[in-house]
Parts: structure tokens; sequence; C-alpha cells
């Protein structure tokens, strides 16, 4: 990167040149004119001022990803700081560069640092030596292309989502448990400049007429911004972080999410082409348990995934991955989920998973299931089973049906055949609660028998603790038959049995 005396005091120059070097002498400019004189013995020739520089930005480039970031607080923030608004404002300023290679805009930034570092030496002066110049490069290059006070936690495989409230307040959750981390930013602009990086990155830019944006980066992360004045204590940012590779069911068993019988369960429902929804609360792991359930789907169907973020990465080939489009308003217009389940329908999609049913589009799931299309999975938000049946009729009512109260449940009833409640529990851990069958209606109200449930019990050694075990609850679901006509087989003595499994 970027030096004089101090950095290239090679062992020959010391010999024969005696260096006091200023506090700049580092970044090699010409040196200062009270530096002693060469002896007059012969000596090997110095290289001159420019070739140092060249020579230790080959020394700083590429830059190891493992040093530590300068942020605010830092001593050196103040470089890093002014450098990478000055260079961060020229960029985007270039027309085109969302379609530039990283590493050309890398080689860019470098190049400007070293620039404006020779132009700026009372900055200069505050660099002592080659690493603290390779961090502040580093440093900067973040600052202007990536994620700034977040790279850290980004690379931070154990974490799982990051979560900023305005500049000074970053919370991150780790293998299930929420915590707090020193993650600040210098203030809303500084975060608005990380933020545009991201929307870069993605390919999009933020409307000024709506101040909300989720995005999709190249890793599958999923991001949601919430801009002022919607957003009252500064910007928002959440990021949630897709593994390297998605949770299997196997994953899932060895994390106690549900027990092997309860996945061969599972799996007999999918292959039986029962429609299945999957409820639960705000980051309760429903799509995780999608995306590993899907892997039961026979690599031969046409399947139709439907979302408003993309977030299924299913392993069959023949997917066709919907996303939902609103709208800059947010409001109308666009294309909805409701449009998209009708538009799977017609294409002939022999499977649809739905990321998430939260509106209108229940209208069309549910007729569909009625008129003989079988094999929907999908997700809902619900703290319970009943609450998911109540959910569904809600939305059912809310796109403006007219059908009686008891038509709409009658039809739940019929369409529906299995739930699975999953939440997450407050160690952090993600656990089925529940799988029922839904059978038929019972005096107005649907009913519900459990098949396989989560039970709490209290520990003798501390009644404030409880163990949790899966079990059975006794109940032959009443749609083995189907099992049996696809040649799927579980033995009903399976469910017979009652208590721990």
């Amino acid at each position: 990167m970027l030096l004089k005396h101090r950095i290239v005091s090679l062992p020959q120059a010391k010999e024969h040149v005696k260096v006091e070097p200023e506090e700049d002498s580092w970044l090699n400019d010409a040196g200062s004119s009270s530096q002693s004189q060469p002896s007059t013995e012969s000596s090997p020739e110095v290289p001159p001022p420019q070739q140092q520089i060249d020579a230790a930005m080959e020394q700083a480039s590429p830059v190891s990803q493992s040093q530590t970031y300068i942020g605010p607080g830092h001593p050196l923030w103040p470089i890093v700081l002014r450098l990478s608004e000055r260079i961060w404002q020229e960029l985007y300023q270039k027309p085109g560069i969302s379609s530039t290679p990283e590493a050309l805009l890398a080689s860019f930034v470098q190049k400007r640092v070293i620039d404006l570092l020779h132009e700026e030496h009372k900055l200069a002066q505050q660099v002592h030596d080659i690493a603290e110049a390779k961090l502040i490069l580093y440093s900067i290059v973040n600052e202007v292309l990536d994620y700034g006070p977040l790279e850290e936690v980004m690379k931070d495989e154990s974490v799982s989502e990051i979560m900023v409230v305005g500049p000074h307040l970053t919370y991150i959750e780790r293998h299930g448990i929420i915590e707090d981390v020193p993650c600040n930013f210098e203030d809303d602009q500084h975060m608005q400049r990380i933020i545009e990086n991201m929307l870069r990155r993605a390919g999009r830019r933020m409307k000024s007429d709506w101040p909300i944006v989720d995005v999709r980066l190249s890793d599958g992360s999923l991001v949601n911004i919430v801009m002022p004045p919607s957003a009252v204590n500064g910007p928002t940012i959440t990021i949630r972080k897709a593994s390297k590779k998605p949770l299997s069911i196997d994953d899932l068993i060895q994390m106690e999410t549900l027990t092997a019988e309860m996945a061969e369960f599972l799996r007999a429902c999918i292959q039986a082409r029962l429609n299945i929804v999957i409820c639960g609360g705000i980051a309760s792991g429903r799509t995780t348990l999608l995306n590993a359930l899907s892997a039961y789907i026979p690599a031969e169907e046409r399947i139709a995934t439907i979302e408003e973020v993309a977030e299924l990465r299913l392993s069959q080939k023949h997917v066709v991955a919907l996303v939902s489009q609103l709208s800059s308003s947010g409001s109308t217009g666009g294309v909805t989920m409701r449009d998209l389940v009708v538009n799977a329908l017609r294409i002939g999609s022999e499977r649809i998973l739905l990321g998430e049913c939260r509106g209108e589009e229940v209208v069309e799931i549910l007729q569909a299931m009625n008129n003989g299309y079988n094999g929907f999975l999908m997700t809902q938000y619900a703290n319970d089973l009943r609450n998911c049946l109540t959910r569904l009729e809600a939305m059912y009512q809310a796109a403006g049906a007219t059908l009686p109260v008891t038509l709409i449940r009658a039809q739940i009833a019929t369409a529906v055949d299995v739930i699975v409640h999953v939440s997450r529990l407050r160690d952090g851990s993600r656990k089925i609660l529940n799988i029922a069958e839904v059978q038929y209606m019972e005096n107005d109200v649907i009913k519900l028998q459990s098949i396989f449930h989560c039970k709490d019990t209290p520990l003798d050694a501390a009644p404030d603790k409880v163990k949790r075990t899966f079990e059975l609850s006794g109940f032959c679901p009443t749609f083995l038959p189907k099992f049996e006509a696809m040649d799927i087989h579980l033995s009903p003595e399976m469910f017979k049995s009652t208590g721990m499994m």
C-alpha cells in the first residue's frame, strides 16, 4: 500500500541511511529536510518515493479478511470516516456502479485511499506503520462497498439474525439467544451509506416515496429496511442470515425439534399429498421446517413456491419460484400472492408451497383444495392449533367473502388435513408442540385430534424447570387408508400406544 522509511527500511538501507522520520514518512512523501544525508559510502539504491508507495500497496492488497475492522470509537476512525465518506460520494455518482464487478470497485477504492492520503498530510501523519495502513485500507474498502460495522457479525456463522435499531443499538441472535453487540454506527448518514451498499449488491434502490424495502442478498440472506420518518429512532435494519446449507430433517431431529417417528409420519403425509399447514409465532422456525419437509416431495413433480420474499431453497430441479411484487406505495397494484396462487394452479403445478398465508390468497387456496387439488404445504402465523383455524376463517372473511361463517368453517374442515404447530421456546430452541388431524364440523366447531404432542414435566430436583418430551396421543389418524391406497405403509400399531416416544 503506501509507505516510506519506517515501512520500507530495508536491511541494506538501515546500514547506510540514518532515518529520523516524520509522522507521515510511512506514506512516502518527499521526506523532511531535517533527515540525515546518506553516507558517502557506496550503498544500494533506495527506491524512489512512488515506487515505495506501490510496493506498500502491493503488500496491503488484498487485505486479509481476518483483520479487525476500524469502527466508531477507534483512534483511527476519524481517518476511515473522512476518507470513506468522500470516496463513497465519488463512487455513487458514477454511472453503472451496480453492474461493475466488485474487484474493480475495490481497486478503485484502494487507489483513491492512496491518492487522498498523499493530499491530506494531516491524516497521513496519524498513521504510524504498515499494519495500521493495511487496517485503514481494509476498513475503508469495507465502509465504501460492504457492511461497515456489521461486517464481522455478517461473517460469523454462529449468528442467525442481526437487528439494528438506529445508529447506536445492535442486537444479534446466536444459538437462539438474543444479545446486544457493540456494532455501532457513527450516525444516521453512516447507516444510510451501508444500507445503500446492501441495496446496490441486491440490484435495488430505496424509493423516495416508500420507506420500506425487502431484499435478498447474493448469499441468500434476507434484509428488511425501514427508513425515517417511518422509523422513529433512526433507520432499522433486520438481516435474517442464510445458512450455507439449509437445515435438513435429520438436522432438526438432532436438534430435537421433532423425533424420527414424527418425521416419518410427516413424510407419509407429504407423499400421500395431504394438505398441510405449519403454524407458529414469529421466528418459530416455520419456514425452516417447510423447507426441510420439501425434501420429501418426489423429484419428478412440478413444484411452485410462492413467497413475498424468496426464502425457500428446495433441492429439486423442477421448481417454479414465484415472488409477489407490490407497487411502490405498498398498497394496491403489483402482483399479489393471490395472483400467484391463481397462476400456479393455471400452469399445472403438481405441488404448491406457500411461504406464508396472510391474506386474500386463502380464498383461492381453500377453493382449490375443495375442488380436488391436493398436496398444498403452507405456513401461517398462529399461536396454537385453534388460533390457526380462526385466522384462516378471518382471512377468508377479510377477502370480501359473503359466505356464512359455518360454510367457511366447513370449507376449512374439508380442505386442510394436518396442522403442525412449531414454537420457539424461552431457551431459544424450536420444537414441534403438536401435530393434529383436522377432522370434521361438530356443532359448528371444527374438530381437531392431536396425533403427536410435546409435554412439559416438572423436574423433581428443580420444580421451576421442566423436561420436554414428545408423546403419542394414542389416536389413529382417519386418513391412514389414503396411505395404503398410495402404497405408503405406516402400521396402525404405531399410533395406538400413548406416552413418551
